[in-house]
């Protein structure tokens, strides 16, 4: 694992490339190593890091919803984006972070449940449910609201 975290900072971005797809299928002991390169000022890699990301699946969704309170702006979104493609995975973090104190932390969270409404089918809206049970009434309107930005109007009665 070592030499392929090494690879994470080869100067050429295939190298790159290659070796974050290589740690997560790898899987849990990559989490950290792949999360600290979503900082990178490459899109590509940032984008293979997130896709390896994704392929960890439910071990990296604690990791990542911390990283939405990063300082670094293009880390919480990427982390945002990231727990929204891991769809029913990520939904629980991202209603969390709808909570945040951090304005910025919110409106990433917002805006990932947003784009999760442009996939949604009945199991992501079914975990969404499940989740905002359990919540509050202003944050059952706040994410019911960013989710049906996309989602067709319901049939007439």
């Amino acid at each position: 694992m070592q030499g392929l975290i090494r690879g994470l900072r080869h100067n050429d971005q295939t190298v790159r490339i290659l070796a974050g797809v290589a740690l997560g299928e790898i899987g849990e002991p990559a989490i950290e190593p792949l999360i600290s390169y979503l900082a990178d000022d490459d899109k590509d890699f940032r984008a293979a890091v997130g896709f390896a990301l994704t392929e960890v699946g439910e071990p990296a969704v604690g990791p990542l919803a911390r990283t939405l309170r990063d300082q670094n702006p293009s880390v919480r979104t990427d982390a945002a984006a990231i727990l929204a493609s891991l769809r029913e995975l990520g939904v629980e973090a991202l209603v969390a972070a709808t909570k945040d104190q951090d304005s910025n932390v919110r409106e990433n969270a917002e805006s990932a449940i947003t784009a999760m409404g442009i996939i949604a089918d009945d199991a992501l809206l079914a975990r969404f449910n499940a989740v905002l049970e359990k919540e509050d009434p202003e944050t059952q309107e706040r994410v019911t609201r960013a989710l049906r930005k996309h989602l067709p109007p319901p049939p007439p009665p």
